[in-house]
């Protein structure tokens, strides 16, 4: 029984970082601007894994994915910045700064729980799950360009045009890319997490193992 549980989760984890992975070369494939991806699908998907079982260790793996996935993606299409830094400094830009993205996303998401006085609960559900995908987002956003900076700055790089072409990208894919993440993601877990039967609040295994206990 441990084994097959085991197993379940390893498949699962498998699973979605090549969902993560494959949403992000999605996102390339419709990218307009060479070198610069957009990441709307990418974080659709890491945003909607993090909060799908209602645990703390596929929240933080979703955003370790996300980095990793992004850090991958550079040995294929390689942008901008990996032509400025080494390649050890770029997994540490991308990788590092993801890693919070779960965490700090399903932190939000269990505090707007506790907090937020709504009874129906699909509605509390919805608006927890909404405001956890904005903490992520922003924390994505903030992290990532805080790194790009302390980098930039750490090495004196004058090469202000190929940074402008960055921050400009990323700055105007903000919107839409938070605004399909923000409508889409909570629809998205609420939608799996009944399609498997997981409840509401993702929470059936840990009830069912209760009920064996």
């Amino acid at each position: 029984m441990v084994n097959d549980k085991l197993t379940r989760k390893i498949v699962f984890y498998a699973v979605m970082l090549a969902l993560i992975f494959s949403a992000m070369m999605l996102d390339k494939a419709i990218s307009f601007i060479p070198g610069i991806s957009f990441a709307a699908a990418v974080l659709l998907m890491t945003l909607s894994f993090c909060f799908l079982d209602n645990t703390w260790l596929t929240a933080t793996l979703s955003g370790v994915m996300f980095g990793v996935a992004s850090f991958l993606k550079e040995f294929i299409f390689p942008s901008l910045s990996l032509s400025v830094f080494p390649v050890y400094e770029f997994a540490i830009i991308t990788i590092v700064p993801r890693c919070f993205v779960g965490v700090f996303a399903f932190g939000a998401y269990r505090l707007c729980l506790k907090i937020i006085k709504i009874e129906k609960e699909r509605t509390k559900q919805t608006v927890a799950l909404t405001v956890g995908v904005l903490v992520g987002l922003v924390t994505n956003t903030m992290l990532y360009l805080s790194a790009l900076t302390i980098f930039r700055n750490i090495h004196a790089i004058e090469n202000d045009g190929v940074f402008a072409v960055i921050y400009a990208v990323l700055l105007t894919n903000v919107l839409p890319e938070y605004l399909i993440s923000l409508v889409a993601a909570p629809q998205v877990v609420l939608g799996v997490r009944r399609g498997l039967k997981m409840g509401l609040d993702g929470n059936n295994n840990k009830r069912q193992v209760g009920e064996e206990k």
